[in-house]
């Protein structure tokens, strides 16, 4: 179970580094090559605009690249299944410590394909029940040594994303809107320079020189201000942060449950409490799994506009 688990987890993690990874390159080389097919301006003549337009073109040609391979190869969609079937033996395997499993009715319904389901309810039958008796003592230890850890883990991880996302997400948010503050301060700093030539403060020929540079501060600023500005969005940090802070939180009400009854005498230890235990944790997770991936079910690898 556990080498299944890992090789799924590390499938679905290839895949969103790729998925993402894909999506952020475009928003950024969409900005270049706006920038870049104007940079010519203050730089060369226009018979030289050939070489910016081709970096223009090759920027965009790596864009559509992306674009069709993520569509082709399914990035997004093999990304949420594989995530899917990760999350399933990862909780899975601590009910099955206990002899359950989550009823057929209860599993996620994927919009598109099962196949995650079918194939975490598959792995876990093939494992078959524990031939052990379930006394006191193994029901401590599956409180102590699987569920108390695993969800104190989870937990803190959960707390640890929403604070990191968080942080992502106000930087992000700083980082527009500073540059849209620079293309604002260059824009009228241009004005200014204008007044300062026509009132014979500064030679106009100077001033006219300038235009060109300021142009292309005009459009360079803003442009990745709103490449930015749309990895904030398509990553959606600030709504994830709060998906994982209300896990975390749920998490958070279901540990000392499980410590209470782990320091509870043997005859208040019984199979039903445990079970329950291991079964609203198992909800927490299902829950997560539900609001994350009706979050990111619409962005699809596409065109960054």
């Amino acid at each position: 179970m556990t080498r299944r688990f890992r090789w799924i987890d590390g499938i679905s993690s290839r895949l969103s580094d790729v998925y993402r990874g894909g999506m952020i390159v475009s928003f950024i080389l969409s900005s270049l090559a706006i920038v870049g097919g104007i940079a010519y301006l203050p730089l060369v003549a226009p018979t030289g605009k050939w070489g910016f337009a081709l970096f223009e073109l090759v920027l965009l040609c790596i864009i559509l690249a992306i674009t069709f391979f993520g569509q082709r190869r399914r990035w997004h969609g093999r990304w949420f299944e594989t995530r899917r079937a990760a999350e399933y033996l990862r909780h899975g395997a601590i009910l099955l410590a206990l002899g359950g499993a989550r009823a057929t009715a209860r599993w996620l319904t994927g919009t598109v394909t099962d196949w995650p389901e079918f194939y975490a309810r598959q792995a876990l039958r093939g494992v078959g029940l524990p031939q052990l008796a379930l006394t006191p003592a193994y029901l401590r230890g599956v409180l102590s040594g699987l569920l108390d850890r695993h969800v104190a883990a989870q937990r803190n991880y959960h707390f640890a994303k929403a604070r990191r996302l968080t942080n992502v997400h106000h930087n992000l948010d700083q980082l527009s809107e500073r540059l849209f503050q620079l293309a604002v301060a260059s824009v009228a700093l241009y004005l200014v320079l204008v007044a300062a030539g026509e009132f014979g403060w500064l030679p106009l020929e100077k001033v006219a020189h300038l235009a060109k540079l300021f142009t292309l501060l005009g459009v360079l600023f803003p442009t990745f201000g709103a490449g930015v500005a749309g990895i904030r969005y398509f990553g959606d940090f600030e709504r994830f942060a709060s998906i994982s802070e209300v896990t975390g939180e749920k998490l958070s009400a279901i540990h000392p449950r499980i410590t209470r009854l782990a320091g509870a005498p043997d005859a208040a230890l019984d199979y039903g409490s445990v079970a329950d235990l291991a079964h609203a944790a198992d909800d927490v997770v299902f829950a997560e799994i539900e609001n994350w991936q009706a979050v990111f079910s619409s962005k699809q690898v596409t065109v960054p506009v």
